[in-house]
């Protein structure tokens, strides 16, 4: 008996931080060389990352920011719309036409308010279209690529459709990091580094904070090889 409780005390000891869950004490750093590397042996999320970048800064340049008017109004993806209208026009009864219509501009209303209350409470203006434009595309391109991933796009596009679901999110600020350092999560909150706006780091911290929000959400992250920070280097941006 002696035998076998030394023997779980030194696997306690022994065990990655990450094994004792406990919601709101999981913590990752994420190294800025590992992110590099990551990025040379990853071109194509690369690419994306510098692509989101690239269209953030123009419409930054545009004028072309969020604002609270912009999301009352709901102005949804030219893609999503058409999808709307192409499910009104399925039901010949336009009754039933007026209602379909009528729920998607409500639920597409619901989603444009969370997105934008998520950014304007959850977030520091630095870090606040970042925060915006990683929820809509989560919301309107999102897909997993595995059970972890797509549990994670499925609690995000939940809480969208949910009445005052952004409370839910964490909160995300931009500050000074240890050296090497490009970002970290912990305690329900995401700290990019001065200056990194990149969205794929944004996403890989955001899958840490699932992977607090669950426990490991569906545990796929835990078995990963490398556990939960190997996983997230497997699906950042993957899914958007």
């Amino acid at each position: 008996m002696k035998t076998a409780f030394l023997y779980m005390a030194s696997l306690a000891l022994t065990a990655p931080a990450w094994a004792a869950h406990e919601p709101g004490k999981y913590r990752e750093e994420t190294s800025s060389q590992e992110i590099a590397d990551f990025y040379k042996q990853n071109p194509e999320i690369a690419k994306l990352s510098k692509k989101y970048k690239d269209d953030a800064e123009r419409r930054k340049r545009e004028g072309n920011v969020d604002s609270r008017e912009r999301a009352l109004d709901a102005t949804l993806d030219p893609e999503v719309e058409a999808e709307n209208q192409r499910l009104a026009a399925a039901h010949p009864d336009s009754y039933m036409q007026d209602l379909v219509a009528e729920y998607l501009e409500e639920k597409g209303q619901m989603v444009e308010e969370n997105i934008w209350s998520a950014g304007e409470e959850k977030a520091t203006p630095e870090v606040r279209e970042l925060y915006r434009d990683y929820l809509r595309r989560v919301y309107f391109f999102g897909h997993g690529s595995d059970g972890d991933s797509s549990k994670h796009v499925a609690h995000i596009k939940g809480m969208l459709e949910r009445p005052r679901g952004w409370q839910g999110f964490p909160t995300a600020n931009m500050g000074p990091q240890p050296p090497g350092i490009a970002a970290t999560y912990g305690g329900w909150h995401v700290k990019m580094g001065t200056g990194v706006l990149d969205i794929c780091v944004f996403s890989h911290e955001m899958f840490h904070w699932t992977d607090d929000v669950f426990g490991g959400v569906d545990g796929e992250s835990r078995r990963h090889d490398g556990g939960p920070e190997a996983h997230a280097y497997g699906q950042m941006c993957r899914e958007i």
